[in-house]
Formats: structure tokens, sequence, C-alpha cells
């Protein structure tokens, strides 16, 4: 692999840890056969700025 190379693949592993940075937890929950998922932490504050708070599911255990 040629410095570019070397380059690229360090930029993709600093984007890889700067984005799991901004995920405290990934909770999967087995629910009425599918599966949910449930992102916590800044990068899923975000998203729901960004799909606005009527598009979003409540998390378990949160009263809507």
């Amino acid at each position: 692999m040629g410095s570019r190379g070397v380059r690229e693949q360090r930029s993709k592993t600093q984007a890889s840890e700067r984005l799991r940075a901004f995920i405290e937890a990934v909770v999967l929950t087995p629910e009425d056969g599918d599966l949910t998922i449930d992102l916590r932490g800044e990068l899923a504050s975000m998203l729901e700025l960004c799909a606005g708070v009527e598009t979003q599911k409540a998390p378990a255990g949160v009263p809507s």
C-alpha cells in the first residue's frame, strides 16, 4: 500500500473512532417477533433533531 493508501486508511480509522464517540449504547430488544434497535447518545439526539420528534418512537420505559 502506498503512502496515499496509508493516509486514506488512517482517515477512515479516525472517522470511525470519532463517530463511535457519539454513540453511548445500542440496545437490541426483541418485540413481537422483530428486533427493536434503540440508539443512545449524542448521535441519537442529532438524528432525532434531523428526523423530527413526531417520527421517532419513544424509548422503552419512557412515557410519551
